[in-house]
């Protein structure tokens, strides 16, 4: 029988845990711009990733992916199916997603071979796959919502909550066939068929959620300091309702990442009038400033408000990650140093000795010594609770 040839244009976590995933059944050709990273996975050199059992799987299967750098002499006969994993960052001044990257990429993708089916993983805003398939005259392209967690996308991509698939109906018995002979849509996983904008959407509000569900526990953790109350023994109380449920319920310096807090802004200009969504966003915001003050009534309850030096433990948001895209911590970072405090940085994925314009320190005891306060948003076995650590991580869980 002969293999599925797949192509997976984008290797960051997305692009690189599909390309574990279908290398176990499916001929890879993996592209990105990156030389540098490119030929780091040529070699097989995998340390920079943080999920390790991400880095196993992508060297089991070595021998059966091709990386390549995507440019003008790149060719794309052979292969039958692509996946489209590119950033589209969010723009704060434009209040909208940049896609310009991956507009490129697919009109670059339907020129040298307008048959092959393009399938989007990257965060898009409402609207565009419809958009991308009149802009660039190509029907050949369907959306499939990614919902991966940082740190764990591996496990998620090989047991999916769902799989979605938003298309034309023209396309659908392609694209059904197609995924279905590489392994994504299969009898184990929930399939869901509908139309791009439908899928769209669920992406949005499926973000926009955990995101409200995130700001409501650091709300329920405001009240709790405001009050001088046991935040641990309120949030159980809570959560032993069964509607409610004991999961993503523990406080953090606000949510942030690279899905979560892009979808949730563009929600809110999608529905500028709705009042919860913009409030999600609001919230988040004000437990930052809040995390703040609280940091500095640390620092004066150590005697310490002259000539202080604050300790970041890793910029991550979340344990088992080396992303700090649009993470709090940076938020924090800026917010501490417009109130003349020093910071420093301890963070073993970081290779630069300055970050944010703070000195990263390699050597953790020398950061132990050099921090008045250590600040983590969330313990790892390096710390434990102590009276010079901030944390409001009351699970050790994400």
């Amino acid at each position: 029988m002969k293999k599925t040839r797949v192509g997976i244009f984008g290797c960051g976590y997305v692009g690189l845990a599909y390309i574990a995933l279908l290398s176990k059944k499916n001929y890879i050709e993996a592209f990105d711009v990156n030389q540098t990273k490119i030929d780091a996975y040529k070699n097989c050199e995998f340390n920079c990733l943080a999920e390790k059992v991400l880095a196993t799987e992508l060297k089991k299967n070595h021998k059966k992916i091709n990386y390549k750098i995507f440019n003008k002499d790149t060719k794309l006969d052979n292969l039958d199916i692509v996946f489209v994993s590119v950033p589209t960052n969010y723009d704060e001044n434009k209040h909208q997603l940049d896609v310009s990257i991956l507009d490129d990429v697919i009109l670059k993708i339907t020129k040298l071979n307008p048959n092959l089916l393009i399938v989007i993983k990257s965060t898009i805003p409402f609207g565009y796959t419809d958009e991308i398939i009149k802009k660039s005259q190509n029907n050949n392209i369907v959306f499939m919502p990614e919902f991966l967690r940082e740190g764990k996308s591996f496990f998620d991509l090989k047991h999916p909550s769902r799989v979605i698939l938003g298309c034309d109906k023209q396309i659908i018995n392609k694209a059904t066939k197609l995924l279905t002979s590489i392994g994504i849509i299969n009898k184990k996983h929930y399939y869901l068929q509908m139309t791009a904008k439908e899928a769209e959407s669920v992406k949005l509000f499926s973000n926009t959620y955990l995101a409200m569900r995130v700001a409501y526990f650091n709300e329920l953790d405001n009240f709790a300091l405001k009050n001088q109350l046991n935040c641990k023994n309120m949030i159980e109380g809570v959560c032993l309702d069964n509607r409610i449920g004991n999961y993503y319920n523990n406080p953090s310096f606000g949510f942030g990442g690279y899905c979560l807090e892009k979808d949730t802004k563009q929600c809110a200009e999608l529905f500028s009038d709705n009042p919860l969504i913009h409030h999600i966003v609001d919230s988040n915001n004000q437990r930052k400033k809040l995390m703040v003050e609280q940091i500095l009534q640390r620092l004066k309850q150590l005697d310490s408000t002259k000539n202080s030096t604050v300790g970041i433990l890793n910029l991550a948001f979340k344990q088992s990650s080396d992303n700090y895209r649009n993470s709090a911590m940076i938020s924090l970072i800026q917010d501490l140093q417009s109130k003349n405090v020093k910071v420093v940085i301890f963070d073993e994925s970081i290779t630069d000795k300055t970050i944010f314009g703070c000195e990263v320190i390699k050597d953790f005891k020398v950061f132990q010594k050099t921090a008045t306060l250590i600040v983590a948003n969330r313990y790892d076995e390096k710390i434990k609770p102590s009276q010079n650590v901030f944390s409001r991580d009351i699970f050790s869980e994400n």
